[in-house]
C-alpha cells in the first residue's frame, strides 16, 4: 500500500514538472515566432479637432503641408504592429494649444491604434506647428467647364447654366488671397437631351493650378459643399453648312472677279431648333462678308468664322474657327475654270513615290470672245505635269494648259504637291 502511494505521488510531481516545461517552451516558440518588434509609419494624416475654439475668436487656423502628416512608432508584438497604417489615428486638439502668444503655435499629437497600448506609441514629432490667421472671404462668379467630356454623337453643347452663380469662400487669408477662379467640372459624356447634372467645384489660385486638398480642407463654401447643379442645354450638329463670300467695291479698270471661294467651302455647325430652322430657310448656307478689292490679281484675306456665325448658332467640334476667301481677279474678256487636279496627266513621277497636292483644284483663267468663254467647258481643256527629277518633298511645278484653238491662256498656272517615299519602298 505504501508503495502504491510513493508511486503515484512520484508521478503527480512528473506531471507538474512536464507541465512547466512544456508552458516554457511555448512560451519560447511563441517569442520567437512572434517577437517584439518595432514597426515605423510615416505620413499618417494629422485630424485637426476643436477648431471651433479658433474661430470663437474670429480667426482661423491651417497647417502647412509638410505638417500636414506625422511619423509614428509602434511597440509590441509583430502580429499586432503590423500592417497597421489605416488604423493609426493622429489627432490635434486645439484645446490643448501650449501657447496661444506664440507663432506659429505648437500642438500635440495623440496618436491612437487599436489594439496598441498608448505607451507604446511614439509620435516622431510630438507636436507639430499650427499656424492661426485672420478669416478673409471671396465671391467669385462660378464657371463651368465640361473637360474632355462630350455628349452623344450628333450632339453639342450648346449652353451651361450653373445654379449659384457665384460662391462665398471663406477661410485663412493667406489661403483666400491666393484664389483666383472658381470652376464647375462637369461631365456629358453620352448626353442626348439636356438635363441638369451635379458638377464638383475646382479652385484655382493666381499661378493657375488646383489648390490642394489639404487647403482645400480649411475653406468654407457658401454653397455648402463644392457640389453645384449646372444645367445643360444640348444643340443638335447640322453638317452640310456651305460657305459663301461675296466681294464688295469695285477692281481696277479692265479686270473683273469671276469667282470667289472659301476654305473651308462646308462646314458642321450646332444650334437651337429655331436658329437651325432659319437655316435651313437660307438654303443653310452662311454669308461671309468679304473686303473691298482694290487688286488687279487674285486677292485672299482671313476671317474669324464665329464672329459671323447667326445667333445661337456655334461651330460644331473640331471645325476650324478660320476661314480664307479668295476672290479671283482676271481681265475683263476672259473667265475662270476650276479643274480638279484628279483631271492632271502626271508624267514622269517616281515609282518609288506617291503624290498628294496641295489643292483640291487648279484655277484656269482662258479668254476669248463673248460666246467662245460662254461655251468652254472643263471636259475640253488638258492639263499635265512633268515630275522628271523631282524626288523627296515639297515643290512647285508649271501646269501645262492646252485650249482649243480659240482660246488662249491669261495667266500660266502652277500647282504646290508633296511627294513621300511609298510604304512598300520603305520596307524593301
Amino acid at each position: 500500500m505504501k508503495k502504491l502511494k510513493k508511486l503515484l505521488t512520484n508521478n503527480l510531481v512528473l506531471k507538474l514538472i512536464s507541465v512547466v516545461v512544456a508552458l516554457l517552451i511555448w512560451l519560447t516558440v511563441v517569442n520567437i515566432d512572434d517577437p517584439i518588434d518595432t514597426q515605423t509609419y510615416r505620413g499618417v494624416p494629422v485630424q485637426v479637432t476643436n477648431g471651433g475654439y479658433i474661430e470663437s475668436m474670429n480667426k482661423t487656423y491651417r497647417l502647412d503641408d509638410a505638417d500636414s502628416t506625422v511619423t509614428v512608432i509602434l511597440r509590441g508584438k509583430r502580429s499586432v504592429i503590423k500592417n497597421r497604417q489605416e488604423d493609426l489615428v493622429a489627432v490635434a486638439d486645439l484645446t490643448q494649444i501650449i501657447d496661444l502668444e506664440s507663432d506659429p503655435v505648437m500642438v500635440p499629437i495623440r496618436v491612437t491604434c487599436p489594439g496598441v497600448d498608448e505607451s507604446a506609441i511614439t509620435v516622431v514629432q510630438g507636436n507639430i506647428p499650427v499656424i492661426i490667421e485672420e478669416l478673409d472671404s471671396v465671391d467669385p462668379m462660378i464657371s463651368v467647364s465640361v473637360g474632355t467630356s462630350a455628349p452623344g454623337t450628333g450632339y453639342e453643347v450648346g449652353e451651361l447654366t450653373v445654379n449659384p452663380e457665384k460662391v462665398v469662400i471663406t477661410g485663412p487669408k493667406s489661403i483666400v488671397q491666393t484664389i483666383d477662379r472658381a470652376v464647375a467640372e462637369v461631365d456629358v459624356d453620352g448626353m442626348t437631351e439636356s438635363g441638369t447634372r451635379q458638377a464638383t467645384l475646382k479652385i484655382y489660385d493666381k499661378n493657375k493650378e488646383v489648390l490642394t486638398d489639404t487647403k482645400m480642407s480649411y475653406l468654407k463654401f457658401s454653397t455648402g459643399s463644392t457640389a453645384v447643379d449646372v444645367e445643360i442645354t444640348l444643340w443638335e450638329v447640322r453638317d452640310g453648312v456651305k460657305l459663301s463670300a461675296e466681294y464688295s467695291g469695285s477692281v481696277p479698270e479692265g479686270y473683273q472677279v469671276s469667282e470667289t471661294t472659301t476654305t473651308p467651302e462646308v462646314i458642321s455647325v450646332a444650334g437651337t431648333p429655331e436658329a437651325l430652322d432659319q437655316l435651313a430657310k437660307n438654303g443653310n448656307v452662311i454669308q461671309i462678308p468679304s473686303e473691298a478689292l482694290k487688286a488687279n490679281d487674285d486677292y485672299e484675306w482671313t476671317l474669324e468664322l464665329p464672329e459671323y456665325l447667326p445667333e445661337d448658332i456655334k461651330l460644331a467640334t473640331d471645325v476650324t474657327n478660320r476661314v480664307q476667301v479668295k476672290a479671283v481677279v482676271i481681265p475683263l474678256g476672259s473667265r475662270s475654270l476650276n479643274l480638279s487636279v484628279t483631271n492632271l496627266e502626271v508624267k514622269n513621277l517616281d515609282e518609288s513615290l506617291d503624290l498628294a497636292y496641295d489643292e483640291r483644284q487648279v484655277i484656269v483663267n482662258v479668254k476669248a470672245s463673248a460666246s467662245a468663254l460662254e461655251n468652254l467647258t472643263v471636259d475640253e481643256i488638258k492639263a499635265s505635269i512633268d515630275l522628271s527629277g523631282l524626288g523627296e518633298g515639297e515643290h512647285t511645278v508649271p501646269v501645262e494648259i492646252v485650249l482649243p484653238s480659240q482660246y488662249e491662256l491669261v495667266e500660266d498656272v502652277e500647282i504646290g504637291l508633296h511627294l513621300t517615299e511609298k510604304m512598300s519602298a520603305k520596307e524593301s
